[in-house]
């Protein structure tokens, strides 16, 4: 079916930066199109405000959408801890993680209610991976939107443990606080990017949550580590980014013969 529109065509769209990576106008309008709904979906690139205490091109970008009848938004990188003071409601599981993807209108018309489909959505793709999570150990390298999600999710479904790396240690220590405060969940660590080796245990085997942008498209060629005795150390390799299909991290871990996904 074709997309056709018209003065009813129903507009969503993505906030992000960058976005031109994105596959989720594709994604999203090629579904729409085959359901026959009269949806169009487009990604903006909202830049970051320089110097500013709060992020004023986000907030004006969605006041923008609401004042256009946008039904509804995903937000990404940089934007997914960001976003929520913009919102005038919160969904029990995205204020848990302190992070949301997903901005629905909300009935009143009078701005937008947030979400976080990350959580559910990762698990239920390491179900259909059969990797578990339940008693092991984890590593999540960045400290950002997603990992906040990723390190809920964790501590949701009982990992043994949570180690965080990043290159600024103080968000990775305050992402362990806030997570140990939102799931009750005190077995996770915090730690420098660069101590990953001083982190964990020799004779474990860990699996690795990939959050950050590094490896990216179209840094392709990039890995936040790329160590091989780091890779040694796991049992699944797990990346969120999607474009490109394999980054070089999951390059990396599969070299190892390490489970990616």
């Amino acid at each position: 079916m074709k997309m056709h529109i018209d003065a009813e065509t129903i507009s969503c769209g993505l906030i992000a930066h960058p976005s031109r990576h994105s596959l989720s106008p594709l994604l999203q309008n090629t579904i729409s199109s085959e359901l026959g709904v009269n949806m169009v979906y487009t990604a903006h690139d909202v830049v970051p405000s320089a110097g500013e205490a709060s992020n004023l091109s986000l907030m004006n970008a969605v006041k923008g959408a609401e004042a256009l009848g946008y039904r509804g938004l995903n937000i990404t990188v940089p934007y997914k801890t960001e976003v929520i003071k913009c919102l005038k409601e919160l969904d029990e599981l995205a204020e848990r993680a302190g992070a949301v993807n997903t901005l629905v209108r909300l009935k009143s018309k009078d701005g937008y209610k947030g979400y976080n489909t990350d959580i559910s959505g990762l698990k239920r793709a390491l179900d259909a991976d059969k990797i578990e999570i339940k008693g092991k150990n984890a590593i999540v390298i960045g400290a950002g939107g997603a990992s906040r999600a990723v390190c809920t999710m964790l501590a949701m479904n009982l990992a043994s443990s949570v180690t965080i790396l990043n290159r600024t240690l103080s968000k990775a220590q305050a992402l362990a606080e806030a997570v140990k405060n939102s799931c009750g969940y005190d077995s996770i660590s915090a730690h420098g990017l660069n101590e990953y080796m001083e982190a964990f245990d020799p004779e474990k085997k860990y699996i690795c949550f990939q959050t950050t942008t590094v490896g990216m498209y179209p840094d392709n060629f990039s890995s936040p580590i790329e160590d091989e005795a780091f890779f040694g150390m796991l049992e699944a390799a797990v990346d969120v980014i999607y474009n490109p299909m394999k980054t070089l991290f999951m390059s990396k871990a599969q070299s190892r013969g390490v489970r990616t996904a």
